[in-house]
């Protein structure tokens, strides 16, 4: 399984997020070929209201063992039944380190 960690922009019009809040996301995908797959990533964080997506980080993982929180073990399982899944920090990126 493919984890991808990075940001995003909220750009929707409703729902949990404001408008132009950035957000630290963690996505899953069942596809490991990061490169092939970018367009896909765009296009499912795009479809959720997401955008201006910046990809930080990127690891292979063979199960979900080492996986701590609850939330993550069910992105996990849902990537693995349907290709790929997200989980959004609820809590937006308020100032840079």
């Amino acid at each position: 399984m493919l984890v991808i960690s990075g940001t995003a922009q909220y750009c929707g019009e409703d729902g949990q997020y404001a408008k132009g809040d950035l957000h630290s996301f963690t996505m899953f995908s069942n596809d490991e070929n990061f490169e092939g797959i970018l367009d896909t990533i765009e296009s499912y964080l795009n479809d959720l209201g997401w955008d201006d997506i910046l990809v930080t980080e990127t690891e292979l993982i063979a199960s979900d063992s080492g996986l701590e929180h609850q939330i993550l073990k069910q992105a996990f399982d849902k990537a693995a039944n349907e290709g790929m899944a997200v989980v959004v920090n609820n809590s937006p990126i308020t100032s840079v380190a």
